[in-house]
């Protein structure tokens, strides 16, 4: 699969959308809705955020997803799309339930169903 242009995240709520359009900025994010009958949350909506690729945008949502789930052990299917138009499904996860940084083991996931080189993120100094 060629080089990832977009993560889509499916299944977020009106909150999450807002925060990660904080966090990344509006022209970093956009919006995918599909209509559904009410829930119990009450969301008359799916909200899929597709966010473009970058090493910025990776790290924010590496951390982003990590606090959304309070640092616990959580799963996230996301889809990758490469600039030809393919699309992936991939599977996002932390065992790391509050121990170390999980949003570091959540990057190196990003990265990788990316093929992003994070090293220089992860190196540091």
């Amino acid at each position: 699969m060629p080089p990832a242009t977009n993560i889509r995240v499916p299944d977020l709520t009106r909150l999450d959308l807002l925060a990660l359009e904080k966090e990344l900025g509006k022209d970093n994010v956009s919006v995918e809705m599909e209509e559904r009958s009410g829930d119990a949350f009450h969301e008359l909506a799916t909200i899929t955020a597709v966010v473009i690729v970058s090493l910025a945008a990776l790290r924010v949502l590496a951390v982003h997803l990590a606090r959304k789930h309070e640092r616990r052990e959580f799963t996230v299917v996301a889809e990758i799309e490469a600039a030809d138009g393919s699309r992936k499904r991939v599977t996002i996860s932390s065992k790391e339930a509050n121990r170390g940084a999980p949003d570091a083991q959540v990057l190196e996931q990003l990265a990788k169903a990316c093929d992003v080189d994070i090293s220089a993120l992860v190196q540091g100094p």
